[in-house]
Formats: C-alpha cells, sequence, structure tokens
C-alpha cells in the first residue's frame, strides 16, 4: 500500500488485493467460501493499512551541557613555600604531569593558589596528588585574593586524584590550602586543575566622553557633549524647533543594554530612537509617544555602534534639552593570554 506523497492530507491509496481464481471443472455447489476469503482479503488490507501507519519521530532527547574548559592551565600560580627551583608553584598548572610542585617540608600548613585573571565560574577542582598528599585541606575561593571563603573541606586525603564539583561559586583565585600532611616531606601535587565558564558580561555606561553630535544647539554653552559627559549640571539644547536629533558613536558596534534620558524641563514629548552599524542605515529601536519627561529609560536589546535620538514634538515653546543621554552596554572582560 503505497503512500500518496502528493496528498496534501497525508491519506494513502489502497490497492484492492484480490484472491487468484480456483479453475472449475464443471458445475459445482455454490461457493460459500466466497464471504470468508473476501473477509480475509479485508483483514490483509487493514494489517497493511495498520504496518504503514506513519508515527512521529520521537522528540530528541535534551543535549547535555558542553563541558568545562580548564580555565587554570597556565594561569599565575603562587605558593606559600617551594622545596627549591625544580618544585616551582607553576608546575603544578602546567599541564605536564611529570613536574609537579612540592612545599618545603617545615610545616603542615601550605598553600598555592592560581589566579584565573577575572571572576569566573568554577564548576569542577581536581588535585593529582604526588605520594607526598595532605591528610587534610581545604579549597577556597577568594574575588580580591585576599578574602577567601571556603568551598570544600575534605576530612582525609590519599595519593589519589580526588575532583570537587560545585554548583554556583564563582571567584577569580582559587586556594588549595593545606592543614596536615601525610609524609615527613613536604606536600606535593602534580596537577592543580580549575574548570569553570567564562565570566559573564558586566553592563557598563558606553556613552561616557564618546564622540556626540546635533541636529543643532542653542548655544555654546549647550553642546551635544555635554549630553555625554557624565555631568548632571550640563546639558544639550536644540534650537526652538522640530524635528532635531542628537547621537552618539561608541566606537564599535555594542550590545545595547538600556538606553537613559535625563531631560531638562524642555522634554520632548514624542521622540524615536534608532540604532545604526554605519551611522547611514538606520533602524527604529522604540517610539514614545507621548513622552512625561524627567529620567526615562529605554529597555535595550539592541546592537549598534551608532544610537541616535530623534525628537518630533517639543513639550515646550523653546527646543529640547537633555541634561544626560546615557547608552549601557554588555560587555565581556578581555580574555586571559594565552598560556
Amino acid at each position: 500500500m503505497p503512500v500518496n506523497d502528493d496528498d496534501p492530507g497525508d491519506t494513502m491509496t489502497v490497492f484492492t488485493l484480490v484472491p487468484p481464481s480456483a479453475p472449475t471443472a464443471g458445475p459445482t455447489a455454490p461457493d460459500t467460501r466466497g464471504p470468508v476469503r473476501r473477509a480475509r482479503a479485508l483483514l490483509a488490507v487493514v494489517a497493511l493499512g495498520a504496518a504503514l501507519v506513519v508515527v512521529p519521530a520521537a522528540a530528541a532527547p535534551a543535549l547535555s551541557p558542553p563541558p568545562a574548559p580548564l580555565l587554570s592551565r597556565g594561569m599565575p600560580t603562587t605558593a606559600s613555600s617551594v622545596e627549591g627551583p625544580a618544585y616551582a608553584a607553576k608546575n603544578a598548572t602546567d599541564g605536564n604531569l611529570s613536574t609537579r610542585w612540592s612545599s618545603a617540608f617545615d610545616t603542615d600548613k601550605q598553600w598555592l593558589t592560581v589566579d584565573l585573571l577575572h571572576k569566573r565560574e568554577i564548576s569542577r577542582v581536581d588535585l593529582t596528588w604526588e605520594a607526598a598528599y595532605a591528610t587534610v585541606y581545604s579549597i577556597d575561593v577568594s574575588d580580591d585574593g585576599v578574602n577567601f571563603r571556603t568551598i570544600a573541606y575534605p576530612g582525609a586525603s590519599s595519593s589519589a586524584k580526588q575532583s570537587f564539583s560545585f554548583a554556583g561559586i564563582a571567584g577569580r583565585y582559587v586556594r588549595l590550602a593545606t592543614l596536615g600532611k601525610a609524609t615527613q616531606w613536604g606536600v606535593s601535587l602534580w596537577e592543580f586543575e580549575v574548570f569553570g565558564f567564562p565570566p559573564q558580561p558586566v553592563r557598563v555606561l558606553l556613552s561616557r566622553g564618546a564622540v556626540t553630535t546635533a541636529s543643532s544647539e542653542e548655544g555654546p554653552n549647550f553642546r551635544a557633549s555635554n549630553a555625554t559627559d557624565a555631568d548632571p549640571t550640563s546639558r544639550w539644547a536644540s534650537l526652538w524647533s522640530d524635528p532635531q536629533w542628537i547621537q552618539v558613536d561608541l566606537g564599535r558596534i555594542e550590545t545595547i543594554d538600556s538606553v537613559v534620558l535625563r531631560w531638562e524641563a524642555a522634554w520632548a514629548s514624542a521622540y524615536t530612537l534608532d540604532v545604526s552599524d554605519d551611522g547611514v542605515a538606520w533602524h527604529q529601536a522604540t517610539h514614545v509617544e507621548p513622552s512625561s519627561g524627567g529620567t526615562q529609560t529605554l529597555v535595550g536589546g539592541w546592537s549598534g555602534r551608532y544610537v541616535r535620538l530623534t525628537t518630533t514634538a517639543r513639550a515646550t515653546s523653546y527646543g529640547v534639552s537633555l541634561f544626560d543621554f546615557e547608552v549601557y552596554g554588555l560587555r565581556f572582560p578581555p580574555p586571559p593570554p594565552t598560556p
């Protein structure tokens, strides 16, 4: 029973199954098996049709999140002490299982700290001990390298590789602090591996000090640049006509989180906000009408290099005037140097 692919209703074309005729040999009694044969043929068609029922494909299984990358390899690493030049702290984060950090022998209390350069989400820490392992230790994190908080405190240890998983932990510095050692020697690690994820973007004021231009200026004390100088007492004011515009060049295409307008008493009662990658082709981000003045926050979600405010109606007989034209965006900290 072939499926008719040209039928938009997903109907099926059925060929009738006809059993072969038996040879005849003269007059015979009426064949009462015909109804049975037809019934069997009908059942065969139904069974065949059932076999061709199209079953929707099962939903694809949810994808597992990607594994957390290794953050600590090649990062600046310091220690409370070293046994000697061949056992430097950096050996524990060089990715080489034939080099190791080893502390001095004089005290149980030692530490090894790796600087991830930026605050990171930390998902796992792996410790590959040498035979001189720590019997008691803590794993700590810090945002500033001074104030640490403990995220793991194993009660015992062995020379086997140990792995600790975390959720909701973030920090720039990760420290191993040993409190007890298993041998008469110091403590020694082949590898101190910290896994996690890149830093989250932070909200920054993009427009401060950026090149700012306008359709007009009421006078030398009311320059367009006053709206992006972060001085709440200076302002831009236009000539006394409609429409007017003011725009800021962010220097590069940015992800725009929000725009904050702080109007002077001469505000615009209607305006449009547009964004552009090149200062030529513009795309409307939002239109506000009526506007009540004061401080207004326009929630973003746009991208562009240029941001332009075009006023189409004034609330007063004067021009339009802004104390601040603030464009906020999301930026990632620069990536750490490649080891």
